[in-house]
């Protein structure tokens, strides 16, 4: 009768499991709507997106904030770029 050697049975139970990060094929986040809009995302932020954020920054940052999120900085450069910050409304 084979028996597993222990150490390779505490390896197997440290293992982390493993989580969905990524919408299954065929889904995507709309980050136009109110509930995604400024998450944090590697895609090009849209002229939508930018718009809404601007117009809701604060809005925006509470949500982000209470998500645990990273919130959008107004005197970023980077995300001044990205969102439009520096556009008028």
């Amino acid at each position: 009768m084979d028996k597993a050697h222990p150490a390779q049975v505490a390896q197997a139970k440290a293992a982390p499991a493993r989580t969905r990060t990524a919408p299954a094929a065929g889904e995507r986040t709309d980050y136009t709507d109110p509930k995604f809009a400024g998450n944090p995302h590697r895609g090009r932020v849209t002229e939508e997106e930018a718009t809404y954020v601007r117009e809701h920054l604060d809005e925006v940052n509470k949500r982000l904030s209470a998500e645990g999120l990273r919130m959008i900085d107004p005197v970023d450069p980077k995300q001044i770029k990205r969102y439009g910050l520096n556009q008028k409304q």
